[in-house]
This record gives C-alpha cells, structure tokens and sequence, in this order.
C-alpha cells in the first residue's frame, strides 16, 4: 500500500515532475536582467526577458503578472488582496526598485508603497499599445532602426 502511495506521489503534485523544470538548475545564479530605463521602444524585448527571470526564480509571479496585464483597469490596492498576494506584490515590488531606473522608476515610485502589482500595472499600462487606432498606426508607419548607417529607412 505504502509502495503504491509513493508511485502515485508524482502524478497527484507532489513530486519533481510536477514542479517543473526550474527545481533542477539553481538558476538565480544564471539570471542576468538588464535594468528598464523606460524607453517605449524596449519595453516589449524587457517585459519578454523580465517574465523569463521571473518564471525561472519566482514562477509563483508569473500567473498575477499575466492576470494584471489582461486586467489592466482593475484595482489592485493591498488592503484589497489576500495575504499571499500582498507578500508576492511586495516581492514584485523589490524587484521592480531594483530594475527600473529613471523614467521607469517613476511608475514605481508613484505607485502604492511595497505595491509591486500596482506598480507592474503602471509600467504595462504606459508602455504597451491597447488601443485599436494605436495599433493601426504602427502597422501603417512602422519605424524601422539599425545601428548600420546604410540602412537608414
């Protein structure tokens, strides 16, 4: 009977296969983010790297900040959260201090104090395109940047 409880162990969570992949490698020794200074223009190639770090040092992250972002207007104050979300937006809270500078710092700074959701939900709502006539435009002008000087378009 014991035998058989710890052959069902990985299927029902509670073993390795069902942590995934990140309890493997000791990978905030391999993480390397590059600091958010604000430019609109890079924000998309952080945010893709940004959620790569934060999948592989904090995946408990990972949900909240997808869910802020397809909830971009919802209130997200931290008298209004559960326990553990209010420790995860304090954790998210660290990290943003500690990666954004100058005009990216703002958001985080303006934000509520240790409030790492609210603060992920100024830096998406300035930085990412959501209108439709937005969007519109940047596929009918689109910038195109190269550091080659003979490819300036």
């Amino acid at each position: 009977m014991a035998a058989a409880a710890a052959e069902a162990a990985p299927l029902d969570g509670g073993g390795d296969a069902a942590r995934g992949p990140h309890h493997l490698i000791n990978s905030k020794h391999l993480v390397k983010l590059e600091a958010y200074r604000g430019e609109r223009n890079k924000f998309l190639a952080w945010r893709w790297e940004f959620m790569v770090a934060i999948r592989a040092m904090a995946p408990e992250l990972v949900a909240p900040l997808k869910h802020i972002e397809s909830h971009i207007d919802t209130d997200y104050k931290l008298n209004r959260l559960s326990v553990e979300e209010r420790k995860q937006a304090m954790d998210l809270y660290m990290i943003l201090a500690l990666l954004c500078k100058d005009d990216a710092a703002e958001f985080v700074m303006s934000s509520e104090e240790h409030n790492g959701f609210e603060a992920w939900k100024s830096l998406v709502k300035a930085r990412t395109v959501r209108s439709g006539t937005a969007l519109m435009n940047k596929l009918m002008e689109p910038g195109f940047t190269s550091a080659e000087p003979t490819l300036k378009l």
